[in-house]
């Protein structure tokens, strides 16, 4: 039986996310018979469920589709975020999200609602009140209260997720997205001098400072760096919250680098990272030369993203990945024409970078470069990952994925080097920038198929086999035949299966009878006692197989052999139980055999009995005697004139 597909006509299940429509043509997929069948949920769910990941899937080649990135979307208990801040009471609070905040003034009150990957756990809080110093000189904010953001300034997807204080100098923003609340420090000019930020953090934990940390309280940013900063320049802090505090479930993504060196292209490719950040809302992959000394370097970043892959079945057989990023921006002052390509990444944790994590990135490529030209900083540039990289896909895990730049970084050739502190870079937006922006992986997997459907056995349709027939699984390329619970061997891609070696039917003969003088014509001929008998009642299920394994059992129906008797009537050569031949035609159940003897002699009658895969065929029934009537002559009277008879 095949399959009639449905056209997926429900808005709530039509694919509408760009990449996988995207991915959809590149494999020639036809959308309309693809379906959204699994949103964000609960890893506790099982499989092809987690926070980060949402599942569709091919109607017609029940290939699926699970689309991933690092955002969680929904709590421990399976509700959606809510990104955003709530006014009441002269406060704010924060919609529901992986945890609590409160800002009242400027202090702002920060509380985890669940376990964290990291150590921290459930109810622990954190509060602080920070002061900005200007050439020592504190600046408060005018006012006090902070100002709700229609639109956020980092990304317009968002609308009142962003606080704003206004401190002359600066402006601070805090912003929540998923899982993630960001502090930034925002200069539209050169402030003129050292800036001193300290927190007055409280609690059982801190927030992640910016690269300007000098402890886990207090930041310094010296007149030097906004001296040679670009603007508008932002200073940030930070708190990530997981939904699962299982490490082996976090992601995360930022850069690593080697950076402020002096050191020749062969030294800064191996030298040990000494930058880091996870918390930026971008990933850096670039290079800057060094002012003055020829062939030598200033910095040299690589970037790192991990995705939580775990949700993909174990049995999963992964067909195609493409891992997107959203360029922020590009830059090739070094006339380099610096390409970008993907690679393995191993860094410490799954939850942070370190430095050290500079010198983790693999040499493999996993998909073919992008060049310069073409890296779009207005969309998704798409990586198409190769068997190296689609063997990097976990599926009990992290998926460990990094960006170099492959003409200079990987090959070892030492880029075109001018004397000024020129750079050549191409850059993509990390999670932290948030909804439509986000890095993704769009991974395409068979799974084993659905239990076949509509199984049927027949009822003593054929006397030499069963035949069952079944609906086909998409996906499916074998089938095998359950008879009581016995596998019958795999078959191809098929819906129907002839079962020769169910037991088979028998004949039960019985016994011929003829008429005895009823009829002048004919003698009539017909059978008691006759049958053929079912055979075995077997119960069947089919099963479905792909290469990703097999499905569960189908439903049962029962069936058996029986078919149908056909019969040979045979008549002796004389008045004796012996001599038979075939007569002519007579080859139905009851029959008048006008061929017996006219005068009345008896013949006996007997007939053979047959059916297709009868177990005992063919079957003699016991014979009868019988014989035609005879023609009697009419009897004449005759009567005398007058009366008189005559004697």
């Amino acid at each position: 039986m095949v399959v009639e597909f449905t056209k997926v006509t429900d808005p709530a299940k039509r694919v509408t996310d760009g990449l996988v429509l995207k991915e959809l043509a590149r494999q020639g997929i036809n959308p309309d018979y693809v379906e959204f069948f699994q949103d964000y949920a609960p890893r506790s769910l099982g499989k092809e469920h987690s926070p980060y990941t949402k599942f569709y899937r091919d109607l017609k080649s029940n290939k699926k589709i699970m689309v991933v990135s690092g955002l969680p979307m929904v709590k421990l208990d399976g509700k959606k975020i809510e990104v955003g801040w709530l006014y009441a009471d002269g406060k704010y609070y924060s919609k529901a999200n992986l945890f609590s905040a409160i800002v009242e003034g400027k202090q702002v009150q920060l509380t985890c609602l669940s376990d964290q990957p990291y150590g921290v756990k459930k109810n622990d809080r954190v509060t602080w009140n920070p002061q900005l110093h200007l050439n020592n000189a504190e600046i408060s904010p005018i006012p006090e209260e902070p100002r709700l953001l229609e639109t956020d300034p980092v990304n317009s997807n968002y609308q009142q997720n962003t606080l704003e204080w206004d401190y002359g100098t600066c402006k601070r923003q805090l912003r929540i997205i998923e899982g993630r609340i960001h502090g930034y420090w925002v200069f539209a000019q050169n402030p003129q001098g050292e800036v001193r930020i300290k927190y007055n953090q409280t609690g059982q934990y801190r927030l992640n400072l910016s690269e300007f940390g000098v402890s886990e309280d207090e930041e310094v940013i010296s007149a030097s760096v906004f001296d040679q900063a670009e603007y508008p320049f932002k200073i940030g802090d930070s708190a990530t919250f997981y939904p699962d505090a299982d490490p082996e479930v976090s992601s995360v993504d930022g850069y690593a680098s080697r950076r402020m060196s002096n050191l020749t292209w062969a030294e800064i490719r191996v030298a040990a990272g000494n930058l880091s950040n996870s918390t930026y809302d971008y990933m850096k992959c670039s290079f800057t030369s060094y002012s003055g000394v020829e062939d030598h370097w200033y910095h040299l970043y690589r970037s790192i993203f991990l995705f939580n892959t775990s949700p993909l079945p174990d049995a999963a057989v992964i067909s195609a990945g493409v891992l997107s990023l959203r360029g922020s921006s590009k830059e090739d002052e070094l006339s380099a024409n610096p390409d970008i390509n993907i690679y393995s990444s191993n860094p410490a944790t799954n939850t942070d970078l370190v430095n050290a994590d500079y010198g983790t990135l693999g040499a493999v490529a996993f998909s073919l470069a992008i060049a310069y030209a073409a890296w779009s900083i207005i969309a998704y540039n798409d990586f198409i990952l190769n068997a190296s990289g689609r063997a990097a896909i976990s599926k009990i895990g992290i998926s460990k994925f990094g960006a170099r730049n492959a003409n200079y970084d990987v090959s070892g050739t030492p880029p075109p080097w001018v004397e000024a502190v020129d750079t050549s870079a191409t850059d993509a937006w990390t999670a932290d920038k948030g909804s439509g922006y986000k890095p993704k992986l769009v991974v395409t997997y068979a799974a084993p198929p659905n239990p076949p459907t509509n199984v049927r056995a027949t009822d003593g349709t054929y006397g030499d086999k069963v035949r069952v027939t079944w609906t086909k699984s998409p996906g499916a390329t074998q089938y095998q035949v359950y008879r009581d619970g016995t596998p019958l061997g795999w078959l191809g891609d098929v819906s129907s299966y002839d079962d020769t070696g169910a037991g088979a039917p028998s004949i039960t003969p019985g016994s011929a009878v003829a008429s005895d003088g009823l009829y002048t014509t004919h003698v009539a001929l017909s059978l008691s006692g006759s049958s053929i008998n079912k055979g075995t009642t077997h119960t069947y299920k089919v099963r479905a197989k792909n290469a990703a394994g097999e499905s569960g059992d189908s439903g049962t129906n029962t069936g058996y052999r029986r078919g149908s008797l056909t019969y040979q009537w045979q008549r002796s050569a004389a008045d004796s139980d012996a001599s038979y031949s075939n007569i002519d035609g007579a080859t139905t159940a009851s029959y008048n055999d006008t061929g017996a003897p006219e005068n009345g002699d008896g013949r006996y009658y007997r007939c053979i009995l047959s059916a297709v895969g009868a177990s005992n065929t063919p079957q003699t029934s016991a014979s009868d005697r019988g014989y035609r009537a005879t023609a009697v002559a009419p009897t004449v009277t005759t009567q005398a004139a007058n009366g008189i008879g005559f004697d």
